[in-house]
């Protein structure tokens, strides 16, 4: 299950009701808290946090309920989350928390959910529901004041791998990877079935076809006259020389020899062209502007002029009912004179900026008008070189059966190389089960034997994760002389225990340690039901190039294993794949509130 919906209503700064709805969105399973504070670069307190502990009150993974509650209301506070699976089974947690209450109560569009929840606790049917405990903070949340897995200590680490993957139980797991396994080699044998398949097709039958296709191409006998095409191209040069010619205000930086002795450079061409017409409309808007501005202040001092002539003639003035006198007459003369001055220059201006704006308007046309002729010569120049070529409707038709072959040729070796990397990732898949299958079945080992194999294979189910350290690095876990366990990273065989690791590094190493845990839970069928991973703050103190391999990693992760993954944090400046962007503000009042919730393919 993951995260659909979620209603706040009194938390923290949020006055009133917000709602983050991502029912609709087409990117929900990677989703991004942005937040920005009115008046101030800081982004640090805009209320992405509080939705991060609302989701977890509501889960019942927290209990400082008051610390969500609004300073600025006397009224209740809510939160309500909605959680739905692709099968749009729907689980709804409101919790309203007051000071002298806190009521949980929980609805299901199932009717056996309806029916468990009249004679069980809210808590236990959530618990059993979504299979969460506080093991649940360990590997899937990772906030400020959660410093997750990597802060257990080793006994603490043996306690919490025996109950994810439920040592207890060796029984149940033997079963299901047994089923698993067979179920994996199965599909590995379908898989390299059909690359057999699609070998046969392409080596006997395709390959056969476009070799057939070739000789017939040969054998084509086809005699074509070249030379009225090469007059309609004569005719187009001329055109376009007496287009160039009529240019007034741009300069063009090539001859049509050039483009005649080499055709290539058309495309080039008429990209220059496109920019240059581009230039040309910017500077004209930004001429026109001047003149609607010359054109409003010429109104403008045409109305002082016209309102003084007016009062000139006057004896009264009619507003003071005062007596304008000579002297006032003269006064208002003299300032008839100046703006009169200034309309005549702002006339000038505007004239002079009329005839620059017509000439490149005129430019402008015919940069249109060559765009489209270097367009016609180009295609006159392609069916000059199909005439010399003898490419007629005869050899096109061979030619697109030899392409549709060659094309089907890439979409069989496309498809054979994923079946090849679907296989690869199977048979390391089909390792891991294959060994835990075998350490299951020996219920005789002792605990930190147990342990010692299994981190082993951590250590090889962590290949996939590698990517986002150094080229020098591995993530290394193991046991000491003691049984305690280190994990870290290896440089020069030398294992740098993660108590030692700077700040980014941890940051690096813990993601790779969680994903692959998270990895074998999901290949055992062992992991939480609520497929949620949440990040708050998790970047501080990495530089932009590991944000992003890390991001890039937690999206291949998103989609491989089809977990959804919340991200709060102030140093995300961009990425490069799909996700929901919703943005957060607090006001001048300090008022948090959703300003928006959009899909967005990059940001």
């Amino acid at each position: 299950m993951k995260l659909n919906k979620l209603k706040i209503k009194n938390i923290t700064s949020y006055v009133g009701s917000n709602v983050i709805d991502l029912s609709n969105m087409k990117y929900k399973n990677f989703v991004i808290l942005n937040g920005r504070i009115v008046n101030d670069v800081n982004t640090n307190g805009s209320g992405k946090s509080s939705i991060i502990y609302s989701i977890l009150v509501s889960l019942g993974l927290l209990s400082n309920f008051k610390s969500l509650q609004s300073l600025t209301t006397d009224e209740d506070s809510e939160i309500e989350l909605e959680l739905k699976d692709d099968n749009s089974y729907q689980i709804t947690i409101q919790r309203i928390f007051g000071k002298k209450k806190s009521i949980l109560k929980i609805d299901s569009n199932n009717e056996n959910d309806l029916l468990f929840l009249k004679i069980k606790d809210n808590t236990e049917f959530l618990q059993n529901k979504l299979n969460i405990d506080n093991n649940f903070l360990l590997t899937h949340v990772f906030t400020p004041s959660n410093e997750s897995i990597y802060d257990l200590s080793s006994s603490q680490l043996f306690d919490l791998l025996e109950r994810l993957f439920k040592i207890d139980e060796m029984d149940n797991l033997n079963n299901y990877l047994k089923d698993k396994i067979k179920s994996i080699k199965n599909e590995i044998t379908l898989k390299e079935n059909k690359i057999s398949t699609n070998e046969n097709l392409i080596n006997t039958f395709l390959k056969k076809n476009i070799e057939e296709y070739r000789q017939k191409l040969n054998n084509i006998d086809i005699n074509q006259s070249i030379e009225s095409t090469k007059q309609k191209i004569q005719s187009k040069i001329n055109e376009i020389q007496e287009y160039i010619s009529n240019l007034k205000k741009v300069k063009l930086n090539f001859t049509i020899d050039e483009v005649l002795n080499n055709h290539s450079i058309i495309p080039d061409l008429i990209k220059t062209l496109k920019e240059l017409t581009k230039e040309i409309e910017t500077q004209s808007n930004t001429i026109q502007k001047e003149i609607n501005n010359l054109t409003s202040n010429e109104k403008h001092y045409k109305n002082i002029i016209k309102e003084y002539s007016n009062l000139k003639s006057l004896n009264v003035c009619p507003v003071c009912k005062q007596t304008i006198t000579n002297e006032t007459k003269l006064n208002y003369e003299n300032f008839i004179v100046e703006h009169t001055n200034k309309l005549n220059n702002i006339v000038k201006q505007r004239q002079s900026l009329n005839k620059e704006y017509e000439k490149y308007i005129e430019d402008y046309k015919i940069l249109l008008k060559l765009q489209s002729e270097f367009n016609v010569l180009q295609s006159l120049i392609s069916e000059l070189s199909n005439v010399i070529k003898n490419k007629v409707e005869t050899q096109q038709i061979i030619e697109f059966e030899i392409k549709k072959n060659e094309e089907k040729i890439n979409e069989v070796t496309l498809e054979n190389d994923k079946l090849k990397k679907d296989i690869i990732t199977l048979n390391e898949n089909l390792d891991i089960m294959e060994f835990l299958f075998d350490i299951t079945k020996k219920k005789s080992e002792i605990r930190q034997k147990y342990i010692f194999n299994f981190i082993e294979q951590l250590k090889f189910a962590s290949s996939e994760f590698q990517s986002i350290l150094n080229e020098n690095e591995i993530f290394d876990i193991q046991l000491d002389s003691g049984n305690q366990i280190l994990f870290g990273i290896k440089r020069n065989d030398i294992l740098i225990p993660f108590k030692l690791l700077s700040n980014g590094e941890r940051k690096k190493t813990s993601i790779i340690l969680i994903f692959t845990i998270l990895k074998i839970l999901n290949l055992t069928n062992n992991e939480s039901k609520l497929k949620l991973l949440i990040f708050d703050d998790f970047f501080n103190g990495l530089d932009n190039n590991n944000i992003y391999k890390i991001l890039n990693l937690m999206y291949e992760f998103s989609v491989k294993y089809d977990y959804q993954i919340l991200i709060s944090n102030n140093n995300i400046e961009k990425v490069d794949f799909p996700c929901v962007v919703v943005d957060i503000i607090k006001d001048e009042n300090g008022i948090s509130y959703i300003e928006s919730i959009n899909d967005s393919e990059f940001i």
